[in-house]
């Protein structure tokens, strides 16, 4: 008598691929509410908050300030160079969120 063992790996499979799936939306969506929480909040926000630098993106990241400038030197990077290079920090996280979303 044959058993349905391949149809039980295979749902298990389906699981793991689902709960990958549901982990990747889950953190898309945080991604998207603080995109939201920052654009509705206080415009008037002096510079430094606005805007962030190497120094910044290093302490997000948890890495060196030269890697930083490393990662704000890609082609597609959002980079404003006015003496220093900045990025807008509402276009940091769309960034990051589609390169999160791309490399999953």
């Amino acid at each position: 008598m044959k058993t349905a063992m391949p149809f039980v790996s295979q749902e298990t499979d389906f699981m793991q691929e689902l709960d990958k799936t549901i982990a990747k939306v889950e953190r898309f969506v945080g991604l998207l509410q603080q995109v939201k929480e920052l654009s509705q909040s206080d415009l008037g926000l002096a510079d430094a908050e606005v805007y962030l630098t190497a120094k910044d993106i290093a302490e997000q990241f948890g890495c060196d300030i030269k890697s930083a400038r490393k990662y704000m030197d890609r082609a597609d990077f959002p980079v404003i160079e006015c003496g220093t290079k900045k990025v807008n920090r509402l276009a940091f996280l769309e960034y990051n969120m589609h390169r999160q979303v791309k490399e999953d």
